[in-house]
């Protein structure tokens, strides 16, 4: 988005005038929407991937910056989360060093200026270790 002023007087942040020239002023703001289609499924029992789509672009309000994932393990509901910040052109990422066979609660937010909503939060368990036998 943003704000044209032509042929006026404009007061920048530093209270400095403009008088009589053409500039754009570009707002931006958190994004409206979160990350679309978030998956995360169990790599190894102390791994696991998640992926998602891009925020729709009519709902950035601004230039994406980058993604936050969260996650913490989902039997302690309140304990603080742990994050991840990739670029913005990431659509992916592992979390390791997981504890084994735990439910973790895993959610991915998109940042402008600001962090937007949070995507729908994903509930996903690590494997249970254990050595495949041939029977």
């Amino acid at each position: 988005m943003f704000q044209k002023v032509q042929n006026g007087r404009a007061e920048n942040d530093a209270g400095e005038y403009n008088h009589g020239c053409e500039f754009f002023t570009f707002l931006s703001s958190a994004p409206n929407a979160p990350p679309e289609n978030v998956t995360a499924y169990n790599l190894t029992s102390t791994s696991v991937n998640v992926t998602w789509f891009p925020v729709p672009s009519h709902s950035l309000n601004g230039i994406l910056q980058s993604y936050r994932v969260f996650y913490r393990e989902a039997s302690v509901p309140h304990s603080p989360s742990m994050e991840i910040v990739v670029g913005n052109t990431t659509l992916s990422v592992v979390i390791s060093a997981l504890k084994k066979f735990t439910v973790y609660s895993v959610w991915v937010k998109a940042v402008t200026t600001a962090a937007g909503p949070s995507s729908t939060t994903l509930y996903v368990s690590t494997d249970e270790d254990g050595e495949a036998g041939i029977l």
